[in-house]
């Protein structure tokens, strides 16, 4: 009898035991947090996790409340906008932070959170729920279907009843203008080529006009009502723009041409200077040199070139190494004459000792020296002044008088 007190009490332990390992692992699964995935459309797209299973249900509601309102918001895909914070995903409609994807909130898990909002925003975007046609907008697609193209027709047929008169008038005068050009030219069948011309013209000013019309009438019914202006802004961007971008580009190169005629004619008639000058009487015969006046005729139209090439991008920067080396080459031709007078002069000084006031005898004339200078020497003959270059000076006959007296006196 004693040993059923001992005995019940071994039982009771060991049935607390077993219950213990009952409820621990029940315990341990009863604290694991709760998900649920929130999906539209069979799509899942977001997973809420709560510690239990009402606040995931509440999260979950939420979560998938706001989805459907950026998923109606998504027609103008613009006010979805996606941001990085703290290596989360954030997005946020118009400037409202609405959802932020945290790294337990993925579906698929081998991407980022941000990967994942982008992910959930370009779902969004692809099943935006376009609302229902209000009256406003069947009203907008009454005037735009029916009004428009009717007011189109009218207006059309005004523009060519009104320019019908002017249109008759300078058809008339281009085709008299051009049949009087073919007969001075006597070329056959001038009427029949006139027409043919006259035609071709009246086709583009009906094309031009027709044209405008329809951008004008356009461009002012879209701006009537908010929803067609931005049909108004992409008008303009890929029609006028483009117009006024081709207009721009002629003016551009009608202006680079007239630039170009000015430099050819300034360059022209620098050069028909040059050219006159050189046979005017009086001028040094310095200048009247080939090896002179070609090289200068030359670095003027290599300057009217460069001027030419200047407006267009890249051209004078190639196009300076060919100058530098032309004008060095032109420089050496140059001073190539220079150099020559000055030897002269040298070895004038140190073979006749020449100094100023010294007379001298060239060519049957007597002069009287002044002064020296570089490449000539002034002297005075009949009470005039010229100038007379070193390289005359030893081509022609010199000779001094006072050597000539010297050496008859050593021969005494």
């Amino acid at each position: 009898m004693k040993r059923w007190p001992l005995l019940q009490g071994v039982l009771t332990s060991l049935l607390l035991l077993f219950a213990q390992g009952k409820l621990l692992p029940a315990l341990a699964q009863d604290s694991r947090p709760i998900s649920i995935l929130v999906s539209l459309e069979d799509s899942p797209l977001y997973k809420c996790i709560a510690a239990d299973s009402a606040t995931a249900n509440v999260e979950a509601g939420r979560i998938r409340q706001l989805l459907e309102q950026m998923q109606a918001a998504a027609v103008q895909p613009e006010k979805l906008r996606l941001y990085e914070e703290n290596s989360n995903g954030v997005l946020f409609l118009d400037s409202s932070k609405v959802i932020v994807v945290k790294p337990e909130n993925r579906i698929r898990v081998e991407f980022s959170p941000l990967a994942n909002a982008l992910i959930m925003r370009d779902w969004l975007i692809q099943h935006a729920i376009k609302p229902p046609w209000n009256e406003e907008e069947l009203l907008l697609r009454l005037l735009l279907g029916i009004v428009f193209p009717f007011s189109l027709i009218v207006i059309l047929r005004l523009t060519r009843l009104g320019i019908r008169k002017w249109e008759r008038n300078w058809r008339m005068t281009a085709l008299q203008w051009f049949v009087k050009q073919a007969e001075k030219r006597r070329v056959p069948n001038s009427s029949g080529y006139g027409k043919q011309i006259v035609h071709i013209l009246l086709g583009l000013e009906r094309l031009i006009f027709f044209s405008g019309t329809v951008v004008l009438v356009s461009f002012s019914w879209f701006t009537l009502f908010p929803q067609t202006r931005p049909l108004a802004a992409s008008l303009v961007e890929r029609i006028v723009g483009p117009v006024f971008s081709l207009l721009g580009d002629a003016v551009h190169a009608l202006l680079l041409l007239l630039y170009i005629i000015a430099i050819l004619i300034l360059a022209r008639w620098v050069d028909h200077q040059l050219i006159r000058q050189r046979k005017l009487p009086g001028i040094l015969k310095f200048f009247q040199d080939s090896l002179i006046h070609i090289p200068i005729r030359l670095s003027v139209w290599i300057m009217a070139l460069f001027l030419i090439l200047f407006p267009f991008p890249g051209a004078p920067r190639m196009f300076a190494v060919g100058l530098l080396f032309i004008t060095l080459v032109t420089g050496f031709l140059a001073l190539r004459p220079i150099i020559e007078e000055i030897s002269a002069g040298i070895w004038i000084g140190r073979h006749f000792q020449l100094k100023p006031g010294d007379v001298f005898v060239m060519g049957n004339q007597e002069y009287t020296l002044i002064s020296f200078h570089l490449v000539h020497l002034i002297a005075e003959c009949d009470k005039q002044r010229r100038f007379l270059p070193y390289s005359k000076i030893i081509k022609s006959e010199f000779s001094m008088p006072q050597e000539a007296e010297q050496r008859d006196a050593q021969q005494l």
